[in-house]
């Protein structure tokens, strides 16, 4: 699907371990550990991911 929008899919064949977040290209995908919430890490990998597409 992301190719055929333009965009590069993940470069892995394998997705990351917890905590170790994958911003590059133009998905971002990152899992930590922990219950099912939204904490500050999470806010920090969203805007990083941000930054980099968005300029900010």
């Amino acid at each position: 699907v992301y190719r055929l929008l333009g965009k590069k899919p993940l470069s892995v064949t394998k997705l990351p371990t917890a905590n170790q977040p994958l911003l590059n290209g133009d998905i971002g995908y990152h899992i930590r550990t922990g219950g099912h919430s939204v904490d500050p890490y999470d806010w920090d990998q969203f805007i990083q991911f941000a930054n980099r597409h968005l300029k900010l």
